[in-house]
């Protein structure tokens, strides 16, 4: 182990437990971040189950929350995905601006942030008041 110090104090831990790099900070009782042997990042656990997993270890909500210098770096701001303490799965746009959901390079449906969902290609928030548009280029059967 490696221990990073401040006046003699331990500030941070560097660890390898059973081939896995691991992260800690004093008093934490555990890794906080694990790098294991095959690639796999944890954040809140040393046995991550997938490529990246965020980890609580209560009943709080999780998210990851993505900023930038234009929406400021509060957990209140730019894009977040989580589950909340509720189990209830959430995808938040904080900001005044829609959300794009795409294919092979193509734009196929956008929630605006005014709330109006729009599918096809074509969509344009500010040029409807409905809550739903639907574009189609091709037959749907129902």
């Amino acid at each position: 182990m490696i221990s990073l110090l401040d006046d003699n104090t331990q500030e941070a831990a560097i660890s390898i437990s059973s081939g896995s790099l691991q992260f800690g900070t004093p008093n934490s009782g555990s890794a906080r971040l694990t790098i294991t042997s095959g690639g796999k990042i944890g954040i809140g656990t040393v046995t991550p189950g997938r490529e990246l997993t965020i980890y609580s270890p209560d009943s709080g909500s999780t998210y990851l929350n993505l900023t930038n210098a234009t929406t400021g770096a509060n957990s209140g701001d730019g894009f977040a995905m989580g589950i909340g303490a509720d189990e209830i799965a959430n995808v938040w746009q904080y900001e005044d601006s829609n959300i794009e959901f795409g294919t092979d390079s193509t734009q196929h449906m956008t929630l605006a942030s005014t709330g109006q969902l729009g599918i096809g290609t074509d969509f344009d928030p500010a040029a409807t008041s409905k809550k739903l548009t639907l574009i189609l280029s091709t037959l749907i059967n129902f």
